[in-house]
C-alpha cells in the first residue's frame, strides 16, 4: 500500500501487510483504518515449510476455505497521486497471529473475515474503532483446508490453475508434524515419474500411526503411480513441527 503522503511509490514494497495489533495506531495505516477499509478476495494462499535437514527442500502448501468458497481478507486501501496527476490505488492485507493449523507453517496469517462482519468492516454498518479491531482475530482452524502443491509454485513463469489443484481427500486431513513423513513427501515431490500417490494410498494413511503411514508412503514412492497431489495426514491433532 502506498500512503497518499508518500513521496515515492517504492514505499509500497514495505507496506504489503499491516499488523492487526498496531493497524489502528500506526501512522502509516491509521487513516486508512478509519476511512478506507476493504475486502481482498482470494481462492487461497501459499505457505512454504522447510523439512528437517540442511539440504531438505521447502514444501509448498495451499491454504483455502474447507468449503471451497473464496475467502475475504481484511484490507486497507489508499489513493496516491503520481506524476501527471494520475491516481494509483493500492491496498494492504491485515495479518494476525497464525491459528493452530497454520502455526507449523508460519507465525502469521491473513485476517479472514466471516461474511456476517463484512458490513461492519466496510462501513455499511456502524462500528466503533475498538469493535473493528476486535474483528481482526485469527479464524477457527476448522475453516481451513491445507494440502501440498507442486514445487513449481513460486516460479514467476508458472501461472495456471493447476498450481493449486485441490485434492478432495485433503479436506479431511491436516499437515503432518512428523519429520519422517515430511522427508518422504519431499522425496515423492522430487520424483521424475510422479509427484503424487494414488487415492488408494492416501486413503490407507487415514488414522494410521506415523510408522504405518511411513511404510505406506515408502511403497507409494516405489510405485509412483500418477494421481493427485500428495496429502500428508496427521494421526493426532496438529502439533508443532519438530
Amino acid at each position: 500500500m502506498v500512503p497518499s503522503w508518500a513521496k515515492d511509490i517504492a514505499i509500497g514494497t514495505r507496506m504489503i501487510n499491516a499488523r492487526s495489533d498496531s493497524v489502528a495506531k500506526k501512522p502509516v495505516f491509521r487513516g486508512a483504518f478509519a476511512k478506507r477499509r476493504c475486502l481482498v478476495p482470494a481462492d487461497g494462499f501459499y505457505e512454504w515449510h522447510k523439512a528437517p535437514g540442511p539440504k531438505a527442500p521447502k514444501q509448498r502448501y495451499t491454504i483455502a476455505m474447507r468449503t471451497g468458497e473464496p475467502m475475504a481478507f481484511a484490507g486497507l486501501w489508499e489513493g496516491w497521486r503520481g506524476e501527471g496527476g494520475a491516481i494509483v490505488r493500492t491496498f494492504t492485507i491485515v495479518t494476525t497471529d497464525a491459528n493452530d493449523k497454520l502455526r507449523p507453517l508460519h507465525d502469521r496469517m491473513p485476517v479472514i473475515l466471516a461474511r456476517d462482519v463484512w458490513p461492519a468492516w466496510l462501513g455499511e454498518k456502524e462500528a466503533k474503532p475498538d469493535d473493528l479491531v476486535a474483528l481482526l482475530r485469527l479464524c477457527p482452524p476448522e475453516w481451513l483446508a491445507v494440502w501440498p502443491v507442486p514445487r513449481r509454485v513460486g516460479r514467476v513463469t508458472e501461472d495456471d490453475a493447476g498450481l493449486a489443484e485441490r485434492d478432495p481427500t485433503a479436506l479431511a486431513l491436516t499437515v503432518t508434524s512428523s519429520p519422517a513423513l515430511l522427508r518422504i513427501a519431499a522425496r515423492i515431490s522430487r520424483s521424475s515419474a510422479s509427484s503424487s500417490v494414488t487415492h488408494r494410498s492416501v486413503a490407507r494413511l487415514r488414522g494410521c500411526d506415523n510408522r504405518s503411514a511411513i511404510e505406506a508412503l515408502r511403497r507409494a514412492c516405489v510405485s509412483s503411480q500418477p494421481a493427485r497431489p500428495v496429502v500428508m495426514p496427521s494421526p493426532s491433532p496438529l502439533r508443532r513441527f519438530d
